[in-house]
């Protein structure tokens, strides 16, 4: 009986241990030393849009459409991959547009990956537009080449154009941008490198002049053949500060 009890007292004390060890390493869970459990990673619950290009066309069940020189649009790229198997590669002129949105949005959060492989000639390169009901943009985040200083982040909310951001963008470099946007004037771009949102933004205003609500997403190159690529593109109606790595 005695040394049944002892066990019991051993066993026991390896059962807290082991239960205290745990920890969360990732996307996966470490219930013990040398053993991990795979945790999936999920950022597609309860999200308005989330996209991420895995798979042949696009995921998640949403249907996504071409635009423009639509030939210039890859929802299958492997050439440069921001994460998972594919990416999506735009170039010369391709659009491409998000499924509508189950209601219009006054306000919403958003983020994807992007990298381009070169930066626009010209006074601004348009990556991302928000649009209303009518298929009017009235959101645009863009990277803006102020002369003669450095390409930064910048936004045009309605026909106001926000300040100059600080951070240089830099070509061959994965970016996470975050946005967020009211339809009272607000709009607020991050500019990071990895899954978490960066404290500080990169661009804030309140004083833009669209009252529109969001019924669509379109990537955007304009008539340069310089490759851009995105992934993991989400938009939601409530706030959220990281995603899947």
């Amino acid at each position: 009986m005695r040394r049944l009890i002892i066990l019991l007292v051993v066993l026991f004390g390896l059962f807290v241990s082991f239960r205290l060890s745990a920890s969360v390493v990732g996307s996966g869970v470490v219930v013990g030393p040398g053993v991990t459990l795979d945790v999936a990673c999920n950022d597609c619950t309860g999200k308005v849009i989330c996209q991420n290009f895995e798979g042949t066309g696009t995921d998640n069940g949403e249907t996504w459409t071409k635009g423009g020189t639509t030939a210039n649009v890859d929802f299958d790229a492997t050439g440069v991959i921001l994460r998972g198997a594919q990416s999506c590669s735009i170039t010369n002129a391709g659009e491409a547009y998000s499924i509508h949105l189950g209601a219009n949005l006054a306000e919403f959060w958003f983020h994807t990956m992007y990298q381009t492989a070169a930066l626009s000639t010209g006074d601004h390169l348009d990556l991302i537009q928000i649009r209303d009901s009518a298929d009017a943009t009235f959101l645009t985040i863009r990277i803006r080449n102020v002369s003669p200083g450095p390409p930064v982040m910048q936004i045009k909310n309605g026909t106001i154009y926000s300040g100059n951001g600080t951070t240089t963008v830099a070509i061959d470099t994965v970016y996470h941008i975050w946005g967020y946007y009211k339809n009272d004037g607000h709009a607020t771009v991050w500019l990071g490198t990895n899954t978490s949102r960066p404290a500080s933004a990169e661009v804030t205003m309140t004083n833009g002049d669209s009252t529109a609500s969001a019924h669509s997403v379109k990537l955007y190159r304009r008539s340069e053949t310089m490759l851009e690529y995105f992934d993991q593109v989400l938009l939601d109606d409530a706030e959220f500060t990281t995603v899947c790595p």
